[in-house]
């Protein structure tokens, strides 16, 4: 499914298979939230999320924008597997494991964006695939648990402020 035009949603949206392909921005209302929760599973998803959409379970392909107004939740207790670049100029929610499946696969946490960790929670590949970054260039933060939260196997890059609140985190 291809949109050129903006996309608006106030409930549930569950995509099983296929790509959603935004030629425009990916919009959630009402105020700028969803009220139900986003299912992805082995779909790609281009263009700019604004406002709130939470990451239940399945693999996100393409490339996708958190605007510095959306915030991003992985949530639940499914994996969510990334094959594809996550721009975050917003706030991305980590609530569950997070693993990185494929070439040159990147989260980019830009200048201002917040990544906060709410627990004890992995960050890490399904193999060696070559390419793989975490970059972060605003804040990763660790708000949650009271473990060892970890980024192993990918190159942690940052110029940004890390900082763990609760527990430790650790990149190996």
């Amino acid at each position: 499914l291809t949109l050129q035009i903006p996309f608006v949603n106030s409930g549930q949206l569950a995509i099983q298979s296929g790509a959603l392909s935004l030629g425009t921005t990916l919009m959630l209302y009402p105020a700028g939230t969803v009220t139900g929760a986003v299912i992805v599973n082995n779909v790609a998803i281009n263009g700019t999320l604004h406002g709130s959409l939470t990451w239940l379970g399945g693999t996100l392909y393409g490339q996708l924008l958190v605007a510095n107004d959306a915030v991003l939740s992985l949530s639940g207790a499914a994996t969510k597997y990334l094959d594809g670049t996550l721009t975050n100029a917003g706030t991305i929610k980590v609530g569950s494991g997070l693993v990185f499946n494929g070439n040159s696969v990147q989260v980019v946490n830009q200048p201002g964006a917040l990544v906060d960790v709410q627990g004890d929670y992995p960050i890490y590949p399904s193999a060696g695939w070559p390419g793989m970054q975490f970059i972060n260039a605003g804040t990763f933060r660790k708000s949650g648990g009271t473990n060892t939260a970890t980024v192993s196997g990918i190159p942690f890059l940052s110029t940004g402020m890390v900082e763990s609140q609760r527990g430790l985190f650790r990149s190996e």
